[in-house]
């Protein structure tokens, strides 16, 4: 029983260490909001990006169409 409850007690500080990976307690709590706005961003960009390229396509692809018609 006694070996036991040191192992248990080594486990639960061993996924702790893991998660935070040796960052300060104070730094662990502020990266999240930081790293989620940022990908907030950059996701948002992406989508923009993409919209504009595939409007701007089907522009393009409009006026072949049209001029193949004619």
């Amino acid at each position: 029983m006694g070996d036991d409850t040191p192992n248990e007690g080594l486990g639960d500080s061993d996924e702790h260490s893991n998660e935070n990976e040796g960052i300060p307690p104070n730094e662990a709590p502020s990266n999240p909001s930081h790293e989620t706005s940022n990908r907030r961003k950059q996701t948002l960009r992406v989508v923009h990006g993409k919209g504009k390229k595939s409007s701007s396509s089907r522009k393009s692809s409009k006026n072949t169409l049209t001029t193949q018609i004619k």
